[in-house]
């Protein structure tokens, strides 16, 4: 229906951002972390095998799911440490 549109972006590292709604690419500075580009909803729970594909450093927890587990470890709940 649309023509094909391609994205070339900068060589740094990126990582997948998990999110509750949209998935995300994340371009990573140390620990700091900052949006690219969202992801279509079509995206969400494939994370990992985009990790494997493009050669991402890892995925991490964004938005509403960072909050959750950020507030988990805030009452000493212990978080499940995903296999990779």
């Amino acid at each position: 229906m649309l023509p094909e549109r391609t994205l070339t972006l900068p060589p740094v590292k990126y990582a997948a951002g998990k999110g509750l709604f949209f998935s995300e690419i994340l371009q990573v500075d140390g620990d700091n972390a900052k949006i690219a580009l969202l992801l279509p909803p079509r995206y969400r729970g494939h994370e990992y095998e985009l990790v494997a594909i493009y050669g991402l450093t890892d995925v991490r927890d964004t938005g509403l799911l960072a909050a959750w587990a950020w507030f988990k470890s805030v009452l000493g709940f212990k978080t499940k440490i995903p296999a990779s």
